[in-house]
């Protein structure tokens, strides 16, 4: 049995199984029994705990069985790079398996792996986990180059943002154009730079930066982002999105807020909403206004558009 840092669901090797004594056939009855899960040709997994996991922990076992059933070590790239550095994403990860194989190999797309011939240089691949992936700052630039305008911005203001906290250094927009500038590949630049110079860190969460993608599409004017309100009883208020001289705020309401514990600090669900409404009071006897939307609006974006426009939200001259 092998484990990963990343998940406790143990992956178990045919070809290691054999070689200690047992079989290929007691294998397949343990996944007639429903007690193993069937990965990939020879991995499977412990089904309670793999079924238990997250969607993004199910995604890593099957990037980790990919790799280890290559004859020889892979780098794992782009989406599925992004899942091993926790990477924001909207809508769920992919079911293929990413991996960049040396420009003098063949690149093939076989049960649900796809391997790209790529160059990378010495300094684009470290070793998480056990496993080789690109490093942090080029697996972004190859999100902006190659995936939905949504899935790379996602990532790259999580990257801009001074707020993070973990393993991953905040970039810097100069640091990210110039690994963008040493790429091997001319493929996808103009793509990746207009993401790059969009990309904002001052967006909180993905919802709000996929709500700010979409106020780029319909054509409203570009908002302020996180404008400081005081709060008349100490400290200071911040809004998502805000244009002043219309005295409007706008806000995403993800779930994250009311239920995280990274957002809810010491207060209960119950209080963080009424922690809320007393804010949204205490901005509106400033004058401003306010229009709220959650991720089933992002989903309709239509609907979105037409809540925006019914409140006033500008949109940006001709």
């Amino acid at each position: 049995m092998r484990n990963t840092e990343s998940n406790d669901a143990g992956l178990t090797l045919v070809s290691e199984y054999v070689a200690s004594g047992g079989s290929a056939r007691a294998l397949s009855r343990e996944v007639g029994r429903g007690t193993l899960l069937r990965l990939r040709r020879g991995v499977y997994a412990d089904q309670t705990l793999a079924r238990a996991l997250g969607r993004r922990e199910r995604y890593l076992l099957s990037i980790e069985a990919a790799v280890l059933t290559r004859r020889r070590r892979p780098v794992v790239g782009f989406d599925s790079a992004a899942a091993v550095w926790g990477c924001d994403r909207w809508g769920g990860w992919p079911s293929e398996v990413h991996l960049i194989v040396g420009p003098s190999e063949t690149q093939s797309r076989t049960e649900s792996v796809r391997s790209h011939r790529y160059r990378l240089e010495p300094g684009d691949v470290v070793e998480v986990n056990g496993m080789l992936v690109t490093s942090y700052a080029r697996t972004l630039i190859d999100l902006a180059r190659t995936s939905s305008r949504n899935q790379s911005l996602l990532a790259l203001d999580e990257a801009l943002s001074i707020r993070r906290r973990d393993n991953r250094r905040v970039l810097t927009r100069a640091a990210l154009l110039d690994e963008l500038r040493n790429s091997s590949t001319s493929r996808g630049q103009a793509r990746a730079r207009d993401v790059i110079d969009f990309a904002d860190g001052a967006s909180a969460n993905g919802g709000e930066s996929y709500s700010r993608l979409l106020l780029r599409q319909f054509g409203f004017e570009p908002p302020q982002l996180q404008t400081r309100h005081a709060n008349p009883h100490g400290g200071s208020y911040f809004t998502d999105f805000e244009w002043s001289d219309r005295r409007l705020v706008a806000e995403f309401d993800g779930h994250s807020k009311y239920l995280k514990p990274e957002y809810l600090g010491t207060m209960t669900p119950g209080e963080a909403v009424v922690a809320e409404k007393i804010r949204e009071d205490h901005i509106r006897a400033q004058g401003f206004r306010f229009v709220r939307w959650g991720v089933p609006d992002l989903r309709e974006p239509a609907r979105l558009r037409s809540l925006l426009l019914a409140a006033g939200a500008p949109l940006a001259k001709p």
